[in-house]
C-alpha cells in the first residue's frame, strides 16, 4: 500500500521592506532529497482553489492544516531545500493522516536585527489576510478543521503577529497546537503578550536549550532573556515545556555548534514533534 503523503504549499512574502507587498504562492515537493518549488500559482485565489479541489475526493481525508514558519534569514534556497526535505520526510509525511495540508509561511527579512524583529511581527499580521480565508474554506470541507503551527526562532515573532491579528477578527481562530522551537522571544512574553492564550491555543509546546549560541548572539544585539534559552517565566495550564539541553544528536549542518536547529536536525526531537501532533 502506497504511503500517504501530505501536500505542501507555500506562501512567500518576498518584500524586504515594509509596507512593500510582494507574494508568491505555490507547491513544494521532494525531488532528489531536496524540497523543491515545483509549481507556482498566479494568484492567491488559484492556491485556495487548488487546496479545495485536491482535498475533496482525495485519498487523504482532510482533517487539519499545519503551518510552518522558519526563522531569521532562513528563506535562503539551499537551507529551505535541505531542511525542508528532512521535515517533509521525517515529520510532515508522518502526520499526513491527521494534517493532510502543510503550508510553509516564508518571509524575506532585512539584515538589521532590530528592524527584522519588528518586520517579522508585521509580516505575521499581514499573513492573516491569506490564512483566514484558507481556513474558512478548509472548514467547509473538513468538520474537524484543526489548525496548528510549527515555529522556529524568529518565526515565533511572525506567529505573534498572526496571533494578535487573527484573534482580534470577527471570526477568531482557535489554534490546536503551537510549537515554539528555539523561540527568539522574551522569556516573560506570556505575561505581557498573547492575551487569552489559554483560550485561543489548546496546547503550547515550548522547546529551549541553554547552549543555544544563535540566540545568545541575538541577546548581544538586543538584551533580554530569551524564551528559547531559559524557557518561560510564567507557565500556562496548557503548556508543555521541554529543556533539550541534553540532546546531542543534531545532524544538521553546524547543529551541534549553534545548538539552534535541533527542531529538524535531531531525530529525537523530530519524533517528539510527530508524536505530539498525532496525539
Amino acid at each position: 500500500m502506497e504511503e500517504i503523503k501530505s501536500r505542501h504549499y507555500f506562501i512567500y512574502d518576498q518584500s524586504k521592506t515594509l509596507p512593500d507587498s510582494k507574494y508568491a504562492f505555490g507547491i513544494q515537493e521532494v525531488i532528489d532529497k531536496r524540497l523543491k518549488k515545483t509549481k507556482s500559482f498566479e494568484s492567491f485565489n488559484e492556491l485556495v482553489a487548488h487546496i479545495s479541489e485536491n482535498s475533496v475526493g482525495s485519498d487523504i481525508s482532510p482533517k487539519g492544516v499545519l503551518f510552518y514558519i522558519h526563522g531569521y534569514q532562513a528563506d535562503q534556497k539551499m537551507f529551505m531545500e535541505q531542511s525542508g526535505f528532512t521535515l517533509q520526510n521525517d515529520v510532515f509525511d508522518k502526520i499526513a493522516d491527521k494534517y493532510s495540508i502543510i503550508i510553509s509561511l516564508q518571509w524575506n527579512s532585512v539584515l538589521h536585527y532590530q528592524k527584522a524583529v519588528s518586520n517579522a511581527y508585521e509580516k505575521g499580521s499581514r499573513f492573516v489576510h491569506f490564512l483566514q480565508p484558507i481556513m474558512e474554506n478548509f472548514c467547509k470541507i473538513s468538520s474537524l478543521c484543526s489548525v496548528s503551527f510549527l515555529c522556529h526562532s524568529m518565526g515565533n515573532r511572525v506567529f505573534q503577529g498572526i496571533y494578535d491579528t487573527w484573534t482580534q477578527r470577527n471570526t477568531p481562530i482557535q489554534f490546536t497546537k503551537v510549537w515554539m522551537m528555539a523561540a527568539d522571544l522574551e522569556y516573560d512574553i506570556f505575561s505581557t503578550q498573547f492575551p487569552k492564550a489559554s483560550y485561543y491555543i489548546q496546547h503550547v509546546y515550548i522547546y529551549y536549550k541553554t547552549q543555544d549560541l544563535t540566540l545568545k548572539i541575538a541577546k548581544s544585539l538586543e538584551d533580554h532573556p530569551r524564551l528559547g534559552i531559559i524557557g518561560p517565566k510564567y507557565r500556562l495550564e496548557n503548556m508543555f515545556i521541554r529543556d533539550v539541553s541534553d540532546i546531542s544528536d543534531d545532524q544538521s549542518l553546524g547543529g551541534n555548534l549553534s545548538h539552534h536547529r535541533y527542531y529538524y536536525g535531531s531525530p529525537t526531537i523530530r519524533q517528539e514533534i510527530v508524536d505530539g501532533l498525532l496525539k
